[in-house]
């Protein structure tokens, strides 16, 4: 079971502040508001800042956030909350898209008609002026995808092409990631899998397709992902396979086992609640970095001192001294996490420059990544690596998927080689476990190849426990 706590106070003041009466006042779990709450700023500031620690690596601050927890965790109402100025904006450029694709189909027409035929250009700008109130003749407008939320490698593709999103970023959302899992190669046989891998990649490549004519060009990809599982799920969705080819390490996991017995929603609606919405600050700060979400991108750089790195290097250093996994696993994790510290150094530090109003507006080309952002990155950075190697450890032993817990784990270290069916189900008395539980659980060993029968009531172990 997993005890591993996020480090809360790696962020401002403000944000702490919200994470804490989410809790109080909607119930939310707080290790889960801290790592999504953190994937959505990091995705809001995707398209304005990066990091460029040596010539010809980019760092941009895109997160693959997992939430893994039992049913009944309160997952989408958490989503919802967090996701909220995310959607606003979505739904402000989608308003703005039909207004101005209206307004040049209309043009457009006015034009096949031969009514703006040969006209000048005073002409043409009172007509525009009387129509749409411009003097701009307008152009196909460009339509932008913030979020997905059904994800097909057919639609990602396209909203990531120049045609679409130019290089802007995108936030992939599910509610259950083994739906995303499960959709590749549905409608066709090919790589799905391996292309959702390059989306955690920046560079661009062109999309062949089957009709010539609607190529796809992807200049950018700039994908950030927010999802959740259920823990009894997780050996479905982090598979064997799925180590092997790297997804698995590609995830951040806010492991969560167990459900808090004390949550009570009408508890929390029944406390009077805060004269100010609890989300303001938050919900400010993300409209604030993605206000020129539908502008032209210009990334600042933000310096990376050789301060800052070579404390990243003494943290890489001792990370692999851990002896918690196999190295050559625990390698294929820290693989992945170099680049995530510095996108968390990123998001706290841009979050908390927002917040204290000391974003330096004069001079952009000279803001630095601090030493101060760097000590908390790693305090964030501990936490989901230790979740990492909690999750792969889980999945990668085939005991730990049998047992339903470690009872069931000391039931059968205790049972000799070769048992009788009342040593069995006595085992389970004397735990306080039904003999019904015990009788259906003896059935699924055999199911599940842990368990064999010599004769009548008498087994015998498969493995070692």
């Amino acid at each position: 079971m997993n005890k591993n706590d996020f480090p809360i106070s790696v962020f401002h003041p403000e944000i702490k502040r919200t994470i804490l009466e989410m809790n109080e006042y909607y119930t939310h779990n707080i290790n889960a508001s801290c790592s999504l709450m953190l994937t959505a700023i990091a995705y809001s500031l995707n398209n304005n800042y990066e990091v460029e620690p040596i010539k010809n690596r980019i760092i941009r601050p895109n997160l693959w956030t997992m939430f893994i927890s039992p049913s009944g965790a309160g997952k989408t109402p958490l989503f919802d909350c967090i996701l909220t100025p995310i959607k606003a904006k979505q739904n402000e450029l989608h308003k703005q898209y039909k207004e101005q694709l209206l307004q040049f189909m209309q043009y457009t027409e006015e034009v096949k008609k031969g009514s703006l035929k040969d006209a000048d250009s005073n002409r043409i700008n009172e007509w525009l002026l009387n129509n749409f109130n411009c003097i701009n003749t307008p152009e196909e407008p460009q339509k932008l995808t913030l979020t997905i939320g059904k994800y097909t490698s057919e639609g990602m593709n396209r909203v990531l092409s120049d045609n679409y999103n130019n290089g802007k970023a995108v936030l992939l959302i599910s509610d259950e990631i083994l739906s995303i899992l499960k959709s590749f190669n549905q409608y066709s046989k090919g790589s799905d899998e391996e292309d959702f891998l390059k989306y955690y990649n920046y560079g661009g490549e062109p999309i062949i397709r089957a009709d010539s004519t609607k190529e796809l060009y992807i200049t950018e990809k700039n994908v950030s992902v927010m999802g959740c599982t259920q823990s009894d799920t997780i050996y479905n969705v982090i598979t064997p396979e799925r180590i092997s080819n790297g997804n698995a390490f590609r995830w951040l996991y806010c492991v969560e086992d167990e459900l808090d017995l004390n949550r009570n929603a009408f508890e929390s609606m029944l406390k009077e609640q805060p004269e100010n919405d609890i989300m303001q600050s938050y919900n400010e700060m993300i409209e604030h970095f993605l206000i020129n979400y539908s502008f032209k991108i210009r990334r600042t750089k933000l310096k990376l001192s050789n301060e800052c790195i070579q404390f990243a290097a003494n943290w890489l250093n001792k990370v692999k001294k851990n002896d918690n996994i196999e190295k050559k696993t625990l390698l294929n994790i820290t693989a992945k996490m170099e680049d995530y510290l510095i996108k968390f150094a990123i998001t706290l530090n841009r979050s908390r420059t927002y917040l204290d109003n000391s974003i330096n507006k004069t001079n952009i080309d000279n803001e630095t990544i601090e030493m101060i952002d760097m000590i908390n990155a790693e305090k964030v950075m501990s936490y989901f690596l230790d979740n990492s190697i909690e999750i792969i450890n889980r999945v990668s032993n085939p005991t730990d998927k049998i047992f339903k817990s470690d009872i069931e784990k000391e039931i059968y270290s205790n049972l000799p080689d070769v048992f009788q069916y009342s040593n069995f189900i006595g085992e389970y008395k004397r735990n306080n476990i039904s003999i019904k539980t015990g009788q259906r659980r003896l059935n699924e060993f055999q199911n599940s190849k842990i368990v064999g029968k010599n004769k009548m009531g008498e087994y015998y172990k498969i493995l070692a426990a």
